[in-house]
């Protein structure tokens, strides 16, 4: 399988393809995020096992991994804006705390099969017209390199992260305030991580029965909502593990966690190596500047 990546390794985490026009593509992968802006046309955003139309104003996230490519083009002209969130250290936890954020980036591209598409974002034009205009923004930074365009292009693609945040909020369609209620969960959690969270306590914020939740939970996730719940507490001690300034005993309490042996028991179990090793690994690729000439732009050929 073809993989194709708008951000190289060890490069600057954040690459843009804005395809003018988009022609059909063959089924390929990306190992970063690729957040898609549609801009004029139509066409056939293809994935394993089907596919669904897209046109102007449609805006959806590929995780990385995601197979996918595009076909019956017509006019289509769109936008890939591909990053890195973890070497990019986005303030995951805020943007968490936004009510479509998770929807957006998250929990349709994961159950995008099961709601046919039909819970997606699509802007209006005045939106879509302020979108297309940061991410002209955001290119213009990448492609000139003026001093501080790195920390421009960073602040660029937040706001922009946010306002589409913010438009999956207003959606009124089924799916998407279903979405929506399954973002607010995951919201939910993550404010309250030092909190023992009971399940029935998370059922009511999702307003609805703990078997019904826990079902959306394993379609979403593959796994429990117990489960879910320590995933989302080591994601957060992950953070303030490389962040570096809260002692183990404290990051242990903060993210819910009986006592400090525990967290490491639990956070070994995870991923291999100890919360400590975490640290010091975290610490040392922080010293290591993004070189400038790492970043990628892909021509209008691209995929």
């Amino acid at each position: 399988m073809l993989t194709t990546n708008l951000v190289a390794d060890g490069g600057f985490p954040i690459g843009i393809n804005r395809m003018l026009p988009q022609r059909d593509t063959g089924l390929h992968r990306h190992d970063n995020v690729e957040l898609v802006v549609v801009s004029a046309g139509s066409g056939r955003h293809r994935v394993q096992g089907g596919g669904w139309p897209v046109c102007r104003g449609d805006v959806f996230v590929i995780p990385p991994g995601m197979i996918h490519g595009y076909d019956r083009c017509r006019d289509l002209q769109l936008s890939n804006i591909g990053y890195d969130p973890i070497r990019l250290a986005l303030p995951s936890a805020r943007l968490s705390a936004l009510p479509g954020f998770l929807a957006l980036v998250s929990i349709e591209p994961r159950l995008r099969k099961e709601g046919a598409f039909t819970g997606h974002l699509h802007l209006d034009e005045p939106s879509l017209a302020a979108a297309l205009d940061s991410i002209r923004e955001l290119n213009d930074e990448i492609e000139q390199r003026q001093p501080g365009w790195q920390e421009a292009a960073q602040a660029i693609l937040l706001r922009l992260l946010i306002r589409l945040a913010r438009g999956f909020a207003a959606a009124s369609s089924t799916e998407s305030q279903r979405l929506l209620r399954l973002s607010q969960v995951e919201a939910h959690i993550t404010a309250h991580l030092s909190h023992p969270l009971p399940l029935d306590e998370v059922a009511r914020v999702a307003g609805m029965s703990r078997a019904t939740l826990t079902r959306a939970v394993r379609a979403l996730h593959g796994t429990s909502l117990r489960r879910r719940i320590e995933a989302l507490r080591l994601e957060r001690a992950r953070e303030l593990l490389a962040a570096g300034d809260l002692s183990i005993t404290a990051i242990a309490s903060r993210c819910g966690f009986a006592d400090a042996s525990y967290f490491a028991r639990r956070f070994r179990r995870s991923g291999s190596i100890g919360p400590r090793s975490y640290r010091k690994a975290a610490e040392s690729a922080q010293r290591t500047d993004f070189p400038q000439q790492g970043v990628t732009v892909l021509g209008s050929d691209g995929q």
